[in-house]
């Protein structure tokens, strides 16, 4: 009789899904480096856009395009909007974070007014500290 662990597809999982993690971790640190190298050495030559012949996984020529560009983007007028409806309308309406309580109020009110709620159940894998 061959004693097998019951749990040998979810180890498995569980050392994929760690293995892949690192993977995104150094590739995110990768493109995050090479964006701001590729943004400094644009600002530094002047240069807005460009284009450059690229052969894409399946070896199918494509043109890339490098573009310098800031995004507008909209933000709220917290200050206008607080004119501009009721206080139950305007409290449901805005959040604040920990760090933002803490940076406005200080420490000692911000451990007053944060409480525990549960989280989402999700899956972690990391390394085991010894």
């Amino acid at each position: 009789m061959t004693d097998t662990d019951p749990l040998a597809d979810e180890k498995a999982l569980a050392v994929r899904m760690y293995e892949a993690n690192l993977a995104k971790n150094e590739a995110d640190r990768l493109y995050k480096a090479t964006r701001e190298n590729l943004y400094k050495a644009l600002q530094k030559k002047g240069v807005k856009e460009f284009t450059t012949p690229h052969a894409d996984a399946d070896g199918k020529a494509i043109t890339l395009i490098a573009t310098v560009e800031a995004k507008d983007r909209e933000v709220v007028d917290t200050k206008l909007l607080r004119k501009k409806v009721t206080d139950a309308q305007f409290m449901l309406m805005v959040s604040a974070t920990k760090s933002a309580v803490e940076e406005h109020a200080g420490k000692a009110l911000c451990a007053q007014v944060c409480t525990l709620v549960p989280g989402e159940e999700n899956v972690t894998v990391k390394k085991l500290k010894a």
